[in-house]
């Protein structure tokens, strides 16, 4: 993305994958990269970006006070006519919650989590089922691309 863009900052709450996306961007030509770890986006960056990318963020949040504060950040993060990029796995059982090793995810239901994006003042425009991770449990991954009308 950062070859097409003037400016990308990379927030990321892990400090060893934004130390691997640094390394990553060393290349030439890519020194238009700001790197931060953080838990979430800056207060200040309100109607900031025309995309904002979140891939695989929304999951991680356990309680529903998180998960709708994220989304609200995000979705006010973005200009008026910009688009929200979203990658992640629901299901459609309702609210399961999923722990192996140290990992723990909440999966919601996709229309839920569609109608809140809708309140915030996105359209969808591109809803694409990108795998099924469990049959049984009705959990897939989506890639959502949204846009800002107002």
């Amino acid at each position: 993305m950062a070859k097409a863009v003037a400016q990308v900052d990379a927030i990321d709450i892990s400090i060893a994958l934004i130390a691997k996306a640094r390394s990553r961007a060393a290349a030439p030509g890519l020194d238009n990269i700001t790197f931060s770890v953080a838990s979430e986006l800056p207060e200040d960056r309100v109607e900031h970006y025309d995309v904002v990318c979140a891939m695989g963020v929304l999951v991680c949040l356990i309680d529903d006070g998180s998960f709708t504060t994220t989304l609200d950040r995000l979705g006010r993060s973005v200009r008026p006519s910009g688009y929200l990029l979203l990658r992640e796995t629901v299901s459609g059982l309702g609210r399961v919650v999923w722990r192996r090793d140290d990992y723990v995810a909440r999966y919601r239901p996709r229309r839920a989590t569609l109608d809140l994006l809708v309140e915030l003042g996105f359209e969808l425009v591109v809803d694409r089922q990108l795998a099924i991770w469990s049959a049984e449990e009705q959990r897939s991954n989506y890639l959502w691309l949204l846009h800002r009308s107002s």
